[in-house]
């Protein structure tokens, strides 16, 4: 029972991770059109992050109530497991993208710092 709610988690996980690969495809094609650059690896890696941050949330709630607290598998708990871990799966998509951009602004402000002090080097 409770590996039906696994794969079936998994694949709305990866539903999802295709749908958002497919639209990124189609507002690439709308920024190139517009004469613009896209983020691309950005907007990649972000997709990637956040299904698996989805899948590690998923797999922390069922381990969390199958094993930790030691519930019974019967279809009122897999219903319950599967409805609660499908709204939660969100929340760790959006906290693995948040810390991929959180990353990615650092490293990019580090960058920018370094070459103020280089021109401004440069200047004196």
């Amino acid at each position: 029972m409770i590996e039906v709610v696994g794969v079936s988690l998994v694949f709305v996980i990866l539903f999802s991770l295709a749908m958002n690969l497919l639209g990124l495809s189609k507002q690439i094609k709308k920024v190139k059109a517009a004469g613009q650059t896209p983020l691309i690896k950005t907007s990649v890696s972000m997709a990637f992050t956040g299904a698996i941050g989805e899948f590690i949330v998923v797999m922390l709630i069922m381990y969390t109530i199958f094993e930790w607290c030691n519930v019974k598998e019967t279809v009122v708990s897999a219903a319950v497991t599967f409805m609660f871990a499908y709204v939660l799966r969100n929340a760790g998509s959006y906290l693995a993208r948040w810390a991929t951009v959180e990353t990615i602004v650092r490293i990019d402000r580090r960058k920018a710092l370094k070459q103020l002090e280089k021109d401004k080097k440069a200047a004196l």
